[in-house]
This record gives structure tokens, sequence and C-alpha cells, in this order.
């Protein structure tokens, strides 16, 4: 029998297959608010925070004797840091960490790609909600702002203006503790390439496709030229 640790968030329909194998033993690493989603009898390592890969390693560490894991498999964006964190600590096969970070970390991404001489959007770093003005105004509006770590779109909106950017509606939509990615969001023809839309007046997205926010905003990426629907 194989041991696999499986860093997760809440796919529960993958992590309840890998549960119900008969050849694996599997531990699940992820969050305490995620436990109730498991199947009943589901083995554990809980850390605090997937967001902090290094303090939830040692967590698992300190919580578990290692020695009979094998591989290491991530179900979720947000867990995958961690899982090439495991993978690097203990020395087994799969993607390291060094290449989870540059995929899932979106500023290491753009530095990569820099470094890599292929084109990209100019970015910025600002670690605090009142930064992000600052440097939105060194980049020039409209800019998208995201957190570094996240996952899909969370937290990721466009400013088209300064007023909007204020310390206020940072703390109040994106909270205090979160550090964020900036970049211009100028199209060809001087428009957005990326679409916000109020859900509140019942626009409608005109993209491929449309992700909704978990607060207000639905965003969806816009290419330069393209027409509603196609």
């Amino acid at each position: 029998m194989k041991s696999v640790l499986v860093t997760n968030t809440g796919d529960t329909a993958h992590a309840a297959q890998l549960a119900a194998r008969h050849d694996l033993r599997v531990v699940f690493v992820t969050e305490p608010r995620f436990v109730d989603q498991y199947p009943d009898g589901s083995e554990f390592a809980l850390v605090d925070s997937l967001n902090d890969p290094a303090a939830a390693v040692g967590s698992v560490v300190r919580q578990r004797d290692l020695s009979a894991f094998t591989h290491v498999v991530s179900l979720s964006e947000r867990a995958a840091p961690v899982a090439g964190y495991l993978r690097s600590y203990l020395g087994l096969p799969g993607t390291p960490f060094d290449v989870v970070t540059n995929c899932t970390n979106k500023y290491a991404m753009k530095r990569a790609l820099k470094r890599a001489e292929i084109r990209t959007a100019r970015f910025m770093l600002a670690g605090s909600a009142e930064h992000v003005s600052s440097a939105a105004e060194q980049l020039g509006w409209p800019v998208i702002i995201k957190p570094v770590i996240g996952a899909g779109v969370d937290a990721t909106f466009v400013i088209d203006e300064p007023n909007i950017a204020s310390r206020e509606w940072m703390r109040y939509f994106l909270g205090e503790n979160r550090v964020f990615d900036l970049t211009p969001s100028i199209a060809a023809d001087g428009s957005p390439k990326y679409l916000v839309v109020d859900r509140r007046n019942g626009s409608a997205a005109l993209a491929r496709r449309t992700t909704v926010s978990s607060r207000v905003f639905a965003l969806a990426p816009l290419e330069a030229g393209a027409k509603p629907g196609s």
C-alpha cells in the first residue's frame, strides 16, 4: 500500500475518490474549516493556513512520521505550493516548490517571464492596501489589482480611476493582510483588457467566460476587438 499526502481545500469529489481507494493510505493536508467536507474516517494533518507553505510543512512534519510517504498530490491551486514544498523538503518525485511558485505566485510568475525576456505587462508589488494607489499612479490607470497568492480570479479587480482605489475601498473589498500584484490594463485601442461588471445592475459581460466573484463583481477577460458572444 502506498502512502500519499494530499494537499487540498474544498475539492471534495476527487478527495472522496482517493479516500475510497483500498490500495492507498491517504492523509489530507488542509485547513480546519474544510474538515467537515471530507468522508468520515479520513486522516488529516491540519495546518493553520495553506498560504504559508513553510509554516504548513513544518506543522505537518511535527504531526506525522513522513518516512513511509512516497508521493504528494495537490487537488487545488491554493494548496499546490504546500505540495511543492513537501516534495522538495522530503525529496519526493513531482513538481518541486520553485516551479510551483512560478506557476501560482503571480509576482514570481511575472518576474520569471521577464527574466526569460517574454513580453508581459508592466507590474509592481504593493505590500499593503495603502500602497496600491501610489503604485497605480506610477503604472498609469486603469490597473488590475489581484492578490499575489490567490485562486483563479479571487479578489481580482480592475480599477479605472484613483478615487475608486481609496484606502477605505481596498480595506472593505480586499482586506488588510493581502499582498497585491498590479498590472496596467490597457489594450491596443486604449480600452481595458478586462471587464468588471457590477452584478447589482444585472449588466451582461462581453466576454467568452465570466467568473463571478464571491463579493460584488464579475471579472471576464476581453480581447481587444472581441465581439459579444465570440
